[in-house]
């Protein structure tokens, strides 16, 4: 879950509002669950698949200039 989109969810409550607010409150909504964001499927995928692209291209990173260092122009089967 996002913290933006939660945070904004808690300042939409009338309790927020009304500034009635205190840590029991807070312990109340996040036991029964009442704050929800709705999340859309298909972004969901989208953010999946940019976070697995930016792990791979970062793991990759480290070995491209690793082999830059040593002299070493990098392969194209090293971005496959």
């Amino acid at each position: 879950r996002n913290p933006t989109e939660y945070l904004a969810e808690l300042a939409e409550t009338e309790e927020f509002k009304n500034n009635t607010i205190d840590t029991a409150w807070l312990d109340r909504l996040i036991a029964e669950k009442s704050v929800h964001v709705k999340y859309n499927e298909t972004d969901m995928v989208f953010y999946g698949a940019c976070l697995k692209a930016f792990l791979q291209i970062k793991a990759q990173k480290g070995e491209i200039i690793d082999g830059i260092k040593r002299g070493h122009l990098p392969l194209q089967s090293t971005w496959n």
